[in-house]
């Protein structure tokens, strides 16, 4: 009954975040969302004033609801809370919210998909590879650039990684990327300003510099190791 129960909502998330996906990427739905943040963030701006509290348990929920879903949509929703709520309450809350999402994700992949783990993903190069140095490859795959939260924590479950690292991963370096998109919300003084941060116009600069790096340590690391064991056999 409970495998039966996982593998129907593994299935559902499947399914939303394809359809998302989908509809943000093919059917202009980046562009309505962009036309329709800053009349949002407007008037989200001036009803936080009152009801803040509730809002901000609105943003947590949704930030933890988007985090279950392989779709592209953090940075705009950080940019936005960023702008509506300030920095660090955004932060924080989106960071714990990542925190709170790998925990049923993680479940319905150890459990739900065993045989996706074992015997199609779990013995590859790249699963072999990731496990040899858990913590650092948690890291990195939380710093991707183009992966989704919730991409990050099932290649990690699929990988083998321990619920235990990743979650350490998280905490190290999961806030990095928040505190930038919700950063550059935050910087942001005027609406038609803000429409022009959501319309991308950003500098990811300090991001692919903070991945790249944490990349080369991981690459590093696996040719050290490769060094040693060559070392050893001969």
């Amino acid at each position: 009954m409970r495998r039966s129960w996982l593998y129907a909502l593994l299935a559902l998330l499947v399914v939303l975040s394809i359809a998302l996906t989908g509809w943000l990427l093919l059917f202009d739905g980046f562009a309505l969302l962009t036309d329709a943040v800053p009349a949002v963030a407007d008037r989200l701006l001036d009803m936080s004033q009152a009801q803040r509290l509730w809002w901000l348990a609105a943003f947590a929920l949704l930030s933890f609801s988007l985090q279950l879903l392989v779709v592209p949509s953090g940075s705009l929703l950080l940019i936005v809370a960023g702008f509506v709520f300030g920095v660090v309450p955004s932060v924080l809350l989106f960071t714990f919210m990542q925190c709170a999402a790998v925990w049923p994700i993680y479940l319905i992949c150890r459990s739900g998909s065993r045989r996706l783990r074992n015997e199609w993903f779990g013995h590859t190069p790249a699963a072999e590879a990731i496990r040899s140095e858990p913590l650092v490859s948690s890291m990195v795959l939380r710093l991707t650039p183009i992966l989704p939260s919730a991409g990050a924590s099932t290649v990690a479950a699929l990988s083998g990684i321990t619920l235990q690292t990743f979650l350490l991963a998280t905490v190290l370096v999961g806030w990095i990327r928040p505190l930038f998109f919700a950063s550059v919300g935050a910087a942001v003084s005027e609406i038609s300003g803000l429409a022009s941060a959501v319309s991308g116009e950003i500098n990811p600069a300090p991001l692919l510099l903070v991945f790249l790096a944490v990349a080369g340590l991981f690459l590093v690391r696996l040719w050290l190791r490769f060094r040693r064991r060559s070392v050893t056999d001969s």
